[in-house]
């Protein structure tokens, strides 16, 4: 299968692709959108990350603004450039995201599989403009959602920067899988005193180390390394680790709850219980992982070489 990567670049995004880069994933673009930090910091991040694993992969500017003309940012966790790292270098981008993907489609006849870490503005409008080519996405893995907020009461940062987005996204028919906070911070994280113990043992690769680092120093009740990003490609190779369950979802546009993904948690449907609306789609939603496998797995692909 090829893989498509959209992201935000910030330091849990940046940790997720050191991961995955260790994986030998046929990746065949990665695009960059505003998010964790504006388009143009994203695109260095993520050009600084190939460079220092010596990979190759073209990489596309995406957009700048939410569709509603938005945008928001978290620098104050992810750091003005990339979380302790400061970039001096400017790199350039091979194009806008929309010609890369359309150039994947018109040069090839192989589906391939996205893997989304931000804000779901990119995707959303590549499938408004370009529906024909909806048949050719094999998958869509989302880092999103969640059933309470990290940036509001109950809006996740990557829905909640472009909810009308993730709207169309969710609302596309595409086979998703979603990959929520719920099971990062209830499973999926990592505490100081693991990574740690785990570097004395297998010593972390040195911008790992660093990033789990700065990420730990930014975190709260208590400090752990959540790293969001991580578990779409974690699903992908390894599901049998995973508990999923296929539940409707619907996206919250107005009021106090803008930004939340509702969904239906009884998910039982001669009870109709949240959502009779046959036409609110339904997706599969990562519910559990065993806390220690995910840390040694996250880990031991992260050691120094």
């Amino acid at each position: 299968m090829n893989y498509w990567i959209d992201t935000d670049a910030g330091v849990d995004d940046a940790l997720a692709l050191l991961w995955a880069l260790q994986q030998n994933l046929n990746i065949k673009g990665i695009s960059t959108v505003s998010g964790n930090l504006p388009v143009h910091a994203t695109i260095n991040n993520v050009q600084a990350l190939l460079e220092h694993c010596n990979v190759t992969i073209p990489v596309y500017r995406g957009a700048s603004f939410s569709f509603l003309g938005k945008s928001i940012n978290s620098s104050h966790v992810h750091g003005i450039h990339l979380g302790p790292f400061v970039l001096e270098k400017t790199y350039s981008d091979q194009g806008h995201f929309i010609e890369g993907l359309l150039n994947y489609f018109k040069t090839t006849t192989e589906d391939i599989t996205i893997v989304t870490l931000g804000p779901l503005t990119n995707i959303a409008t590549f499938l408004i403009h370009f529906p024909e080519y909806k048949t050719r996405i094999a998958r869509l893995l989302i880092m999103g959602g969640g059933t309470c907020g990290n940036i509001a009461p109950y809006g996740e940062f990557n829905i909640y920067a472009d909810p009308e987005a993730a709207q169309v996204v969710f609302s596309s028919q595409l086979p998703i899988v979603l990959s929520d906070i719920d099971i990062t911070d209830n499973y999926a994280y990592i505490t100081p005193e693991e990574i740690e113990q785990f570097n004395k043992t297998q010593e972390l690769e040195e911008w790992s180390l660093a990033l789990l680092r700065f990420r730990v120093s930014k975190s709260h009740n208590p400090p752990a390394a959540r790293i969001y990003d991580v578990l779409p490609f974690m699903y992908i190779l390894h599901p049998e680790l995973f508990t999923v369950d296929l539940v409707p979802v619907e996206v919250q546009l107005e009021g106090k709850m803008r930004g939340y993904t509702a969904y239906d948690y009884i998910n039982n449907r001669e009870q109709n219980f949240l959502f009779p609306e046959e036409s609110v789609p339904r997706i599969e939603r990562l519910r559990t992982i065993d806390h220690q496998k995910y840390t040694n797995l996250f880990l031991s692909n992260l050691i120094k070489k």
